[in-house]
């Protein structure tokens, strides 16, 4: 695709999209913020927008950009103000909970822009019931959920097709339409991960490796109850080891949640791969994390938790060009070929209904979130057997290593590159403006209000009150009240939530045209521009509330 054909979009930004305040790192602010820092850098834009609600999160944003490009200008559009987008034409918002600002966009106009979302992490009840939402939610064609991979998108589907099971008992519901999905994977910076023989040296010396020593690296989040449990791969490295004659070392780049995690990770290395040497490194130190792939051999993560979605070692890995023994489990199906790139190991887990008992007690609040994915974790398996006969071939076969890490290095300078990626968004955002400009509207706005979810007030309560303010309603100002409408504004009981009345300017023009004798409330909204009728409206009840009008 050209240039030209290629599209933009104003990424919602807020900071805690790329770190939390406690320190921890997460996959998806390491994700986040590679996104944000490669559109800048491969974008081949000169303006980059963002929707931002506070200058903190519009500087940090900024920071990102220039880190990349430092000529870049940055338009930062308030989030709690949708019209700007307009310019933009789409917003990505980095996440898959993007129902309410669908509903926010309705009101105004479902034209005005495109909406991406982006899948994470989708195991939570927070995100299931975000996507429960998205479903329901008045999303347009020119609206789209990218999913970072098939797998992703499936669980989607099923969840589609659920809610739809339910509907159709509950409404009568034929068909619960299906989203706009689209699969496009997470990138790396593939040059950033190239190899460096040096670090390889530095690193080897540092963990006194031997130079004939095989270094199998796991590179993410030390948690057995909410990663991988590392049980799997402590056998099967130990299996290889005695199957080979080699020395092979395990280093673990991550972080521990607490000291007990710790300890459990500690101990079970020591028992269940006595003769493997574990090396445990903070993998949220800036020098471990930039270099450490180059001091491995190989790259293994038999990751057996439902909260991992795709999976960035994989393919830092493969960008690395060591060769990796994953998982045959969610988006590492995507990116690590069987027997080209690396090695799948099959992974086995109870059918349909065999977790039921465990969403209840999640949904119940009688599980945390930790304890409702790792009770799952204890019942999905990975096949032991091929992960030591897979360790053992690379182990054991300098050459295996060598062509498969080339291999990988290969698949992911063309598949996973930023560069590669960033094109695959624009290229989204161009299709849906093109969309946006003649499919025609799926949720056409009725006569009732926006959005039911959060109605219009004077819709949910409109039998609060004796009548209602219609274009017929006959008003007249009380005599003397013009000029007591900007004291009576001043004042603190009267002139609270200014942001729901007409200006200081519009309510004394309305009085003016009281004063001239009694009127109709439509020919008092006529008098004001079209597009503020509805503030008008008020302004006309404020005007009855504060004494400074009557009902005629």
């Amino acid at each position: 695709m050209s240039a030209p054909d290629l599209g933009n979009a104003a990424i919602r930004f807020h900071t805690s999209a790329i770190r939390r305040e406690d320190g921890r790192l997460m996959g998806l602010h390491s994700a986040n913020e590679g996104f944000i820092r490669a559109f800048a850098r491969h974008g081949g834009l000169d303006l980059f927008h963002c929707l931002v609600e506070g200058r903190e999160h519009a500087e940090e944003f900024t920071r990102l950009v220039k880190a990349e490009r430092p000529a870049a200008k940055v338009h930062a559009i308030d989030g709690r103000l949708l019209r700007g987008l307009a310019d933009p034409g789409c917003v990505s918002w980095m996440d898959p909970s993007i129902a309410r600002v669908l509903w926010r966009r309705r009101a105004l106009g479902p034209r005005l822009f495109s909406v991406c979302g982006l899948t994470h992490t989708i195991s939570s009840a927070n995100s299931m019931e975000g996507l429960a939402q998205l479903l329901l939610s008045p999303m347009q064609p020119w609206d789209a959920l990218v999913c970072t991979s098939d797998a992703v998108r499936r669980s989607v589907e099923a969840q589609r097709l659920a809610l739809q099971d339910y509907l159709g008992v509950r409404l009568g519901a034929a068909e619960v339409k299906p989203i706009n999905i689209a699969v496009i994977p997470l990138g790396v910076d593939c040059q950033r991960l190239k190899r460096d023989d040096k670090a390889r040296r530095d690193w080897r010396a540092k963990l006194k490796i031997g130079e004939d020593d095989v270094v199998a690296l796991f590179v993410g989040r030390l948690s057995f109850h909410a990663k991988a449990n590392p049980y799997a791969m402590y056998v099967a490295l130990q299996r290889a080891q005695g199957a080979t004659g080699r020395r092979v070392h395990l280093i673990q780049a991550g972080w521990f949640a607490n000291p007990d995690i710790e300890k459990s990770f500690r101990d079970g290395a020591r028992e269940h791969a006595p003769d493997v040497t574990a090396h445990f490194l903070d993998g949220r130190e800036p020098a471990v994390r930039g270099g450490i792939w180059s001091a491995g051999d190989l790259f293994v993560s038999l990751v057996d938790n439902v909260q991992e979605t795709f999976g960035l070692a994989p393919i830092e890995a493969m960008a690395a060009g060591l060769p990796a023994v994953v998982s045959d489990w969610n988006g590492y199906k995507d990116t690590v070929r069987d027997g080209v790139d690396g090695f799948r190991i099959r992974t086995v887990m109870p059918p349909e209904g065999g977790g039921e008992d465990l969403a209840q007690r999640f949904f119940a609040g009688l599980d945390t979130y930790d304890h409702f994915i790792g009770g799952v974790s204890q019942a999905i398996a990975v096949d032991i057997d091929a992960a030591a006969a897979a360790l053992e071939r690379l182990v054991g076969d300098a050459a295996l290593r060598l062509r498969m890490g080339e291999e990988g290095r290969r698949r992911a300078l063309e598949t996973f590159d930023w560069s590669v990626v960033i094109r695959q968004h624009r290229a989204l955002w161009a299709e849906l403006a093109a969309i946006r400009g003649t499919a025609p509207d799926a949720v056409p706005l009725g006569a009732g209000t926006a959005n039911p979810w959060l109605m219009d007030p004077f819709a949910m309560f409109a039998n609060y009150a004796s009548e209602h303010l219609s274009d017929t309603t006959r008003i007249a100002l009380v005599d003397g009240a013009g000029a007591r409408v900007g004291p009576t504004l001043r004042s603190k009981l009267a002139g609270h939530c200014a942001y729901a009345l007409p200006t200081p300017q519009e309510l004394g023009a309305m009085a003016a045209l009281l004063a001239k004798g009694p009127s109709d409330v439509g020919a008092l909204l006529a008098a004001g521009a079209p597009e503020r009728r509805v503030a008008l409206r008020r302004g006309v009840a404020w005007l009855l509330k504060y004494g400074l009008a009557r009902l005629a």
